[in-house]
């Protein structure tokens, strides 16, 4: 994989983000046969990663339109989403509306670019947990937790915008897409559901809980005609 920049979204606010997502430059796979060869051993050294170096693109709460924590997805905002397309978001502009939201393999063929990397969630500076990023229809699998990136709203506008939407599942398998989130055994559940980001989205007006989307298959994106 190659990433020549680096994409970092800057936070709204002059204070320390509480919440950061980051995604590096490397696929699990190098991690996988360069570090260790078990989850838990690839996780014990990434937790020692320098992310100022290896990170590709990081977010924080302020890049966030909602959490929610039924369904264990994060709501980018649009002006986040399309800094994180960065130079595909000229793509989505020769895409006409059919082509956006019919094509079940839209979200990923806009040149999200970062299906096999890895993400790693910290929490007031402490990394949390990480794992994979991959797409739906990917015939890999990881008994980590998984980020699925997928095209949640189309806005019909010109120029055209999007919102990308993160869903978090704590492994990637067949019952674990096909399934409703919450059909998943707790202790599977446990390790992406931390208590602290629950309250702090809380605190901060952006947590939600909307069941509606609970299963993780590339659905048609909404399609609205202005943003707000």
């Amino acid at each position: 994989m190659f990433y020549p920049i680096t994409i970092v979204m800057p936070s709204t606010t002059l204070q320390k983000p509480i919440f950061q997502l980051h995604i590096l430059q490397k696929d699990w796979l190098w991690y996988k046969l360069h570090l260790q060869n078990t989850p838990e051993g690839v996780w014990s050294a990434l937790k020692a990663i320098d992310l100022s170096s290896e990170s590709y693109f990081k977010m924080d709460e302020s890049d966030i339109e909602h959490y929610n924590w039924s369904d264990q997805s994060i709501l980018l905002t649009v002006e986040s989403s399309m800094r994180f397309l960065g130079v595909s978001a000229k793509k989505i502009d020769s895409l006409n509306i059919d082509q956006l939201t019919r094509k079940a393999e839209a979200s990923m063929n806009l040149g999200l670019g970062i299906n096999g990397s890895v993400f790693i969630i910290l929490f007031e500076g402490e990394k949390l947990y990480g794992g994979a990023v991959d797409n739906v229809v990917s015939t890999k699998g990881y008994q980590v937790p998984t980020i699925f990136i997928q095209i949640a709203t189309v806005y019909d506008t010109l120029p055209k915008k999007v919102q990308i939407r993160f869903i978090i599942r704590p492994l990637k398998t067949i019952r674990a897409i096909l399934t409703g989130y919450q059909a998943l055994d707790q202790q599977l559940k446990n390790r992406i559901e931390k208590r602290e980001i629950y309250n702090f989205f809380k605190k901060i007006d952006k947590l939600i809980n909307d069941n509606t989307l609970e299963r993780v298959e590339p659905w048609l994106p909404k399609i609205k005609p202005i943003v707000k």
